[in-house]
């Protein structure tokens, strides 16, 4: 009788008010645009000749690291946009993989930072990338 009685005031109170608290208008959640994030695009170009993995460290103002990896083909470009405001980038790792005869091996690629001109006029920093 005690179980019935639990079950039944468990359904009779507990139950309404928790389906009325998932419908409860609640005017402080309303849903704003984010902010408009300023941010710079540095290239990072695959002079190797081979496919490219790059590990991009990323230091943010608060102390907190992100590592951002970027798979590269051979004599291409990507760029990552880095935030303004303190945020620091420098490259961990890069690895070519090079194919010797039927085994695929990786090896370090040697990484230089520099700043180039644009066509259009616009200066870009970034990376490339290059074998020994």
């Amino acid at each position: 009788m005690k179980k019935f009685a639990l079950a039944l005031f468990a359904f009779l109170f507990v139950f309404p008010a928790m389906v009325n608290a998932q419908t409860y208008y609640r005017p402080y959640y309303e849903q704003r645009a984010l902010a408009p994030l300023s941010t710079t695009p540095y290239f990072l170009e695959n002079r190797t000749g081979a496919p490219l993995l790059v590990a991009l460290r990323v230091k943010f103002p608060g102390g907190r690291e992100e590592l951002w990896f970027f798979n590269i083909e051979p004599e291409k470009e990507v760029f990552a946009n880095i935030p303004n405001g303190g945020v620091e980038a420098s490259v961990k790792y890069a690895e070519v993989s090079i194919q010797n005869g039927n085994k695929i091996e990786t090896r370090r690629a040697e990484s230089q930072l520099y700043v180039r001109q644009e066509r259009d006029g616009r200066v870009v920093t970034g990376w490339w990338f290059f074998k020994r």
